[in-house]
């Protein structure tokens, strides 16, 4: 791998260890030093191929995706989704939306609800959003923490109150945004990755992969001995 000789601190690793049962084994992949994939799978090749690809996936979404391993049909059906979900949140009449629209921007789908955001971010600096949740008379309070600050959502429906939270943990990190289409797009444009990452994570997603079916079919034949 030529780009990581020249750049270890990029070198991407992998830590392992049992889930709680023991019966699995978890995978994590490290970039930097900085979680950016993890997977459980009760084979352990298995674990580090699936790490990789929430690795990448996470790393950039707008390239990578899961749907990228699956059978051509599922591709197009999910395809077909993500098209109807970018239809639904385009509203050329209204223009861009106002970072104050709460109503708005929580019905958002795809990559631009502000949980997805608030997560997508996160993951590429480290961290990890944390929430928390509780019951004040007929509404769920949802409570985030991510980069030391925090924010709350209040909904009836427990899915709208931690879109409420994200959004205003985003507001809280982001104060001088006045609209959500330029958030988003200023972490799209912050939270670029460089390609050769990618391109090395990218192999050692394929080896892995190759291995995976080598020992599945050492394991056919075993038992078929």
């Amino acid at each position: 791998m030529e780009w990581c000789k020249k750049n270890t601190s990029f070198k991407p690793a992998f830590q392992t260890k049992p889930s709680a049962d023991a019966r699995s084994t978890i995978t994590e992949v490290l970039l930097d030093s900085k979680i950016v994939g993890s997977a459980v799978s009760h084979n352990k090749s298995n674990s580090k191929f699936l790490a990789m690809i929430d690795a990448l996936c996470k790393l950039s979404p707008k390239e990578f995706n899961v749907g990228m391993w699956e059978d051509p049909t599922k591709q197009q059906e999910n395809q077909k989704k993500e098209d109807q979900k970018e239809a639904d949140n385009k509203d050329d009449s209204m223009g861009p939306i106002h970072i104050d629209d709460t109503a708005k921007i929580i019905k958002l789908t795809g990559n631009m609800d502000p949980v997805t955001v608030l997560k997508n971010y996160c993951v590429t600096n480290g961290q990890t959003p944390t929430y928390s949740s509780q019951r004040e008379e007929d509404k769920t309070v949802i409570t985030v923490l991510a980069f030391g600050k925090t924010s709350t959502g209040k909904a009836k429906q427990r899915t709208q109150a931690k879109q409420q939270a994200a959004l205003n943990v985003l507001r809280l990190l982001f104060p001088k945004a006045k609209t959500w289409d330029g958030l988003v797009g200023s972490l799209h444009k912050t939270n670029e990755v460089n390609w050769s990452v990618l391109s090395d994570l990218a192999q050692e997603l394929l080896a892995v992969h190759d291995k995976v079916k080598d020992e599945d079919q050492l394991q056919t034949k075993k038992r078929r001995m």
